[in-house]
């Protein structure tokens, strides 16, 4: 893991050296969270028109419609993408390198 030391000073790596071991790592989390921005922001978008009681569909075709599975899948993709900030948040070593 990023920022772990070993016993002794001689055999620690210097903050390039792990970061360059942590890119494969970093580039797919940057992808899944990429992902999960692009679909948070649809979903939202098309929940916004669904449920725009100004639209004329809005009553007719929506009214009853019950939209917890939708809203519960935009919590786990927040959650996720919140679970991914606190752990670099938390992580002193990369806080400190990336500066």
């Amino acid at each position: 893991m990023y920022g772990e030391q070993s016993q002794t000073k001689a055999e620690r790596e210097s903050p390039e050296i792990m970061t360059a071991r942590m890119f494969p790592a970093y580039r797919k989390i940057f992808d899944l969270v990429r992902k999960l921005m692009s679909y948070v922001e649809n979903l939202v978008v098309q929940l916004h028109s669904i449920l725009n009681r100004k639209q004329p569909n809005f009553k007719s075709f929506f009214k009853g419609i019950n939209f917890d599975f939708v809203i519960n899948i935009l919590g786990r993709a927040l959650r996720s993408i919140y679970t991914i900030d606190a752990i670099v948040m938390n992580n002193p070593c990369i806080e400190k390198d990336w500066e």
